[in-house]
């Protein structure tokens, strides 16, 4: 996860974090050569040189928030559970030294490369990067290549403009980058104003239909927050609210979802089909099963909006258990 400090003593995500197994914690040597010392659960791609702690005490709150959708822990008692809180490991990678209020500051995209090169190398199948900035940058761009080439699947939100993006409107890097790598997935955020069945797109969320993939829960009418919208509850530090849980809004959020989705499907298309799927083929399955829905046409390619049940099917149907097509008549001459 590519994004501020993560608060990593949170009681529904201190279970969850990747450990290294190359690391020895805190003797001051990088045991494993991988350029980074003592980075057990993840690295500050903000130091050069990285540094091994992807905490922060000052801006964990976005971070932490977005950790709670894929990795929440799940039957413990506490707050919420994580879509994939029973099988996945948050490898925490803060490359976003800053947040002025919430959603405010720009993410600083010299870090972004190098992060997505870092969870690469270090074993990553999944990367989800909730962050946006503008122009064009060539080096996050050729790290997104290497991750695909990789087969490690990259997640991006598509940015809070409330606009469309493209090659015309960039303000939505490194989601306008997704469409032209194969394993590259961007996603706009959706509400439950119509019920889970018929999902809007969120008023703030940018979109595409042909730059942004899938649509994702990230806002929710229902329920207005202390921050200023209508958040989706997830953790984050106690600093921020007591409970240590909290409602913010935003493709951030909606990005994970989909994150936890692509996880989803690596695993399922891994564990039950018996494949070593490509992070092309995560794509391909996570947007092909997924459901296409009237209300975002326009606003997804194809009006897509994640359905992990009918990912769960389509996987099912093609490569499980496919229907066997009729039988090729025969070709062969009988023997005299």
């Amino acid at each position: 996860m590519i994004d501020t400090g993560f608060m990593m003593s949170h009681p529904d995500l201190v279970n969850r974090y990747w450990v290294n197994p190359g690391e020895i914690p805190g003797n001051g040597i990088d045991d494993d050569n991988n350029g980074v010392i003592d980075d057990v659960h993840g690295a500050n791609q903000n130091n050069v040189p990285a540094t091994g702690d992807p905490s922060s005490g000052n801006y964990d709150r976005h971070g932490t928030h977005v950790a709670g959708f894929i990795g929440a822990e799940v039957n413990n008692a506490e707050g919420i559970s994580g879509i994939m809180g029973l099988n996945a490991r948050i490898m925490g990678i803060n490359a976003w030294p800053y947040l002025v209020g919430l959603g405010g500051g720009s993410a600083p995209m010299s870090v972004i490369d190098r992060a997505i090169r870092y969870a690469v190398d270090n074993g990553a199948r999944v990367i989800n990067i909730s962050m946006q900035g503008e122009g064009y940058n060539s080096n996050i761009e050729d790290a997104m290549n290497y991750a695909a080439q990789n087969d490690v699947v990259v997640v991006v939100a598509a940015g809070n403009q409330g606009t469309e993006i493209g090659d015309t409107h960039r303000i939505g890097i490194p989601a306008i980058y997704a469409k032209g790598i194969a394993g590259a997935i961007a996603v706009a955020a959706t509400n439950s104003a119509n019920g889970n069945t018929a999902p809007e797109i969120c008023v703030f969320s940018n979109f595409s239909s042909s730059y942004v993939e899938i649509g994702a829960p990230g806002c929710d009418l229902n329920t207005f927050t202390n921050y200023g919208g209508h958040g989706i509850l997830s953790t984050i530090p106690p600093g921020t609210d007591p409970s240590g849980y909290g409602y913010i809004q935003g493709t951030s959020m909606a990005s994970p979802v989909a994150s936890a989705g692509a996880i989803y499907t690596y695993a399922i298309l891994k564990e039950l089909a018996g494949l070593n799927p490509t992070a092309a083929l995560v794509e391909e399955v996570l947007t092909t099963g997924s459901t296409v829905n009237s209300n975002l046409v326009g606003k997804t390619v194809n009006g897509k909006h994640l359905d992990l049940k009918g990912i769960y099917d389509y996987v099912q149907a093609t490569y499980i258990n496919p229907v066997p097509g009729p039988t090729p008549p025969s070709t062969s001459e009988p023997c005299n």
